[in-house]
């Protein structure tokens, strides 16, 4: 008599045997399918140094890796590196601020401050008009009329330097943007724009702005906050760098407090460098954008870091929304158009003189969820690696070859 028990124990393990052979199979075929693309470009990788690295999520293996520890610059993939960081370590539900307070026992009756108005600087990207009307909205209906000693800003959120290591001098403002505390529309006038914000509600303000910090008797504040996921979207999709800048010093400030920069925000990478098994003395994180050519990274640093953010939850399901889709938005709407990658590759990519690079999560026909880092470095042309980087990412996503029947 056949044991039942014994013949279901036999069943899976044939069907455990046979995702394993099916597995090994499909790593098999993407390998020899890389292989091969290497070797039909191999005029063009004698010119150009081209690192690779890709890992199999759902079946928790490495799929195929070449140069996959070479340190190349990651232009743009640093901002990568960046939101994994900062949303492991200051959370995913994380709020960027700007605080604005005054002391209302100095309101007379005639509804004149006779003090200054206190604004605290949280490197708060997307502060808008809306957001000016909105404070001198509240000031106005606190019964102040006029402002005798104007604005006092408090910029101690970082420190003074306005541009990141490493950033060339000519580059253009869209690209070096001024990394002040206090931020309007992305730029530094956010001094001009609250005076006019005022007069829009009728507050006068006279004096002229100072800096310093609120003192204790100004203790009716206000904040205004914005969500880590509402930055992540500019920043991933259309690459924002002074997105990607204003988190790296949300972690630096979090790190060390007032007046902290770059040694504290990258102190914080490292950590987690170090916490994901790969040594952080291997690499240098000289801002939070990419814009430096002093940044060095590796495949097998952002696979580490995307397989370390599919692992959390709360991390991925933040971060992936906000990377650019194939064929579809941001910086990747224009490329593998009419192509099987079309929304199975989402993916930050990089670009620098002599560097171009895409990282991200891939789909694969079969269902499997990738990850994967292509570094590209020494072409003068980005489209050049960029059109590689685009085979290699229909090659990811392709149909895998059928596995051959097992007969029992």
């Amino acid at each position: 008599m056949q044991n039942p028990l014994g013949s279901r124990v036999r069943i899976l393990l044939l069907l455990l045997f046979s995702l394993v052979c099916n597995t090994l199979l499909a790593q098999e075929n993407l390998a020899t399918r890389l292989d091969n693309l290497f070797a039909r470009n191999s005029e063009l990788n004698s010119r150009i140094q081209v690192a690779l690295c890709v890992y199999d999520l759902t079946a928790d293996s490495m799929l195929y890796a070449r140069g996959e520890r070479q340190t190349m610059r990651p232009a743009s993939n640093m901002k990568l590196i960046t939101a994994i960081a900062a949303l492991d370590f200051l959370g995913s539900d994380y709020n960027f601020t700007l605080k604005y307070s005054l002391d209302t026992a100095r309101i007379d009756s005639l509804g004149v401050l006779h003090d200054r108005l206190y604004i605290r600087g949280g490197m708060n990207p997307m502060i808008s008009r809306d957001d000016l009307e909105r404070i001198a909205e509240r000031v106005a209906r606190l019964g102040v009329k006029e402002i005798r000693h104007g604005f006092c800003y408090d910029n101690s959120f970082k420190d003074s330097k306005h541009w990141g290591e490493g950033w060339c001098w000519d580059d253009d403002s869209e690209t070096n943007p001024e990394l002040v505390p206090l931020l309007y529309k992305g730029t530094g006038s956010f001094d001009d724009a609250l005076f006019l914000a005022m007069s829009h509600h009728n507050v006068k303000v006279i004096g002229r702005s100072t800096q310093g910090a609120a003192p204790s008797s100004a203790n009716t504040g206000f904040w205004l906050a914005t969500p880590v996921s509402e930055v992540l979207i500019p920043m991933m999709k259309q690459s924002d760098n002074l997105m990607a800048e204003s988190l790296f010093y949300q972690m630096a400030y979090r790190e060390g407090g007032n007046y902290s920069g770059r040694k504290e925000a990258s102190r914080v990478i490292e950590r987690l460098v170090s916490r994901i098994g790969l040594n952080p003395d291997d690499y240098y994180f000289a801002d939070g954008s990419g814009v430096s050519l002093y940044n060095y990274a590796s495949p097998q640093l952002l696979v580490s870091l995307l397989k370390y953010a599919y692992k959390n939850k709360k991390i991925y399901n933040t971060l992936l929304p906000s990377l650019p889709k194939a064929g579809e938005d941001g910086t990747l709407a224009k490329r593998m158009n009419n192509s099987s990658c079309v929304g199975r590759i989402q993916a930050k990519t990089g670009t620098v003189t002599g560097a171009s690079t895409l990282s991200g999560y891939a789909t694969t026909a079969n269902g499997h969820r990738l990850c994967f880092s292509i570094m590209c470095q020494g072409q003068q042309k980005a489209k050049i690696a960029r059109d590689f980087q685009d085979q290699i990412c229909a090659e990811l996503v392709r149909p895998q070859q059928p596995a051959h029947d097992i007969l029992y």
